[in-house]
């Protein structure tokens, strides 16, 4: 898993650390890059002792590394509490690395669901803003990844496919005002 954010309580950092304990347990590898707020700076940076060969943390951003994490990464960890946009569960995507997101904002518009039942979806989501509810998604995707592979690779090269383009938008936009203006 990756995280590349500024580190603040917008990005959900908060439930990142909350659940980081868990999250090594479990056996999952993490990666965080970014700058931000220094308590959780010093809070990375503590846990790197903590977790030698299973997390990763840097505050020396720079936009190759960002890419080579993006690209280096199964999936991309985007909790964040609001998101009236968000660009780096596209970026994440581009480069077939499968979203968890928190359904909000900018991340619910560009992240579909996966489900089990008919096998649609681009990524992983949750709805309450709860440490509980991330780690169920957390997960499902994880269920998925060692235990059905060819579903994990569907769900990587359709974030890789999806058209997130302007020309794309303005087809949509034209589409509805045709509807409404008849």
């Amino acid at each position: 898993f990756a995280v590349v954010a500024r580190l603040n309580e917008q990005k959900g950092i908060d439930l990142i650390r909350e659940l980081l304990p868990e999250l090594m347990k479990k056996g999952i590898q993490l990666i965080i890059f970014g700058q931000g707020d220094k308590r959780y700076v010093d809070y990375f940076n503590q846990c790197l002792l903590r977790y030698p060969g299973q997390l990763g943390f840097s505050d020396n951003y720079s936009e190759e590394m960002a890419a080579k994490v993006f690209a280096g990464a199964d999936f991309y960890l985007m909790p964040s509490a609001f998101e009236p946009c968000g660009l780096s569960q596209m970026m994440a995507m581009r480069y077939g690395t499968v979203p968890v997101v928190h359904e909000t904002g900018g991340l619910k518009d560009t992240v579909r669901p996966y489900s089990d039942f008919d096998g649609i979806g681009d990524g992983f989501s949750f709805d309450s803003y709860q440490g509980k509810a991330l780690m169920l998604a957390i997960d499902a995707a994880v269920k998925i990844y060692f235990g059905d592979r060819p579903t994990f690779q569907t769900l990587q090269k359709r974030g890789m496919t999806k058209d997130f383009s302007w020309t794309k938008s303005a087809e949509e936009y034209n589409r509805m005002y045709s509807e409404i203006y008849v």
